[in-house]
């Protein structure tokens, strides 16, 4: 699995110090996910920043997912580079979500039934991604800097 920006960027200490750390910056990457639309299959990074959730399209397909999901891994590659506004404005199918309107992120791990999932709720539903490559994904190393990002709004199941 490829490092995320979270390495690069020291996490600061306290809200506080946060709002006089300057730029925001990605915290946390989720990458290789995917969404079910209607008839395709949709590839999307998340990115936790310091102020909100980015979704960032690299790509769909409507036949099998597999066959689709190593051919966006360019993409993936350049938003990690990127800042926070330039991933968003990198795709116009790209958005962000505030911290202000989640109500509860979880982290469901996968089995041999079940992928891993990630659960964003809000106010007005829920959205839901699911891991491409592996069913035994371990979701807990997000845990740390996402308790720090949302307290108390963070579950693990």
């Amino acid at each position: 699995m490829k490092s995320s920006l979270l390495e690069k960027t020291p996490f600061p200490a306290d809200p506080e110090e946060k709002a006089q750390s300057g730029p925001e910056a990605v915290r946390e990457h989720f990458t290789r996910w995917f969404k079910w639309g209607i008839t395709t299959h949709e590839f999307w990074e998340i990115f936790f920043t310091d102020q909100r959730v980015i979704f960032a399209f690299v790509g769909e397909t409507y036949t099998t997912f597999l066959l689709r999901g190593d051919a966006a891994d360019r993409k993936r590659d350049n938003l990690q580079k990127l800042a926070p506004e330039a991933i968003l404005a990198a795709n116009q199918a790209n958005y962000a979500l505030p911290y202000s309107q989640i109500k509860q992120v979880s982290l469901k791990k996968g089995n041999l039934f079940m992928m891993p999932r990630l659960t964003i709720e809000t106010n007005t539903g829920a959205l839901k991604s699911f891991f491409i490559d592996d069913r035994r994904y371990d979701l807990k190393r997000h845990l740390p800097v996402l308790e720090r990002l949302l307290p108390g709004k963070v579950r693990f199941h």
